[in-house]
């Protein structure tokens, strides 16, 4: 079986104050090191075959973190990374709104981004089998999921964990935005080592 799961960076101050990142470099805030902690500790155990990440900063931090605790060390990846909404970065949506009342002019183009997404997800398919593990952005993940034929993806948290698989023929998400590492009501470092996300 081949597999790839995705995560979200964890949270930054920018994503609780509602602004456009981007291709902003943004760390993570406290709360963003304490979600990525909590992923880590249910994610020992799991064995990976290739490990990635965005080489963006918030992306790395995520990653850095995770990769102390499964064991494995990543290989940036610049197609990973969200999509660009230059000079809409740092706005809210509002902001934007009022700002460019008729988009922003230099953004990224939809069509660019799912190119990247594509071409990253079949340099994961050339592999046929195992387990891939890639930190990544939420509307990258979202634009990926629509353009897999998923509708109304949902709000994706910070440090979720989205299941792609590939049946032989087309991938398909076994799991999107799970995040019960950040509901259990257990402290992280007592979280059971792995189970498999279910929905």
């Amino acid at each position: 079986m081949l597999s790839l799961w995705l995560v979200r960076h964890g949270e930054t101050d920018w994503n609780h104050e509602g602004r456009i990142q981007g291709w902003s470099d943004i760390p993570l805030n406290a709360n963003g090191k304490d979600q990525s902690v909590r992923l880590a500790s249910w994610l020992q155990g799991v064995p990976f075959r290739g490990f990635y990440a965005s080489d963006l900063l918030r992306a790395r931090e995520t990653a850095d973190v995770l990769s102390h605790a499964i064991g494995k060390p990543y290989r940036t990846d610049a197609r990973l990374r969200e999509r660009g909404f230059g000079g809409a970065e740092g706005l809210t949506r509002e902001e934007i709104r009022a700002c460019y009342p008729h988009g922003v002019p230099d953004e990224e183009s939809s069509e660019s981004l799912s190119g990247r997404a594509q071409a990253f997800l079949e340099s994961v398919r050339a592999y046929q089998s195992g387990r891939f593990l890639a930190v990544s952005h939420g509307g990258y993940i979202r634009n990926l999921l629509v353009s897999l034929g998923h509708q109304d993806v949902p709000p994706l948290a910070n440090t979720s964990v989205t299941r792609l698989t590939w049946s032989g023929t087309a991938w398909r998400a076994a799991s999107i935005s799970w995040a019960g590492h950040l509901t259990s009501e257990e402290k992280f470092n007592t979280l059971p080592q792995y189970r498999e996300p279910t929905g």
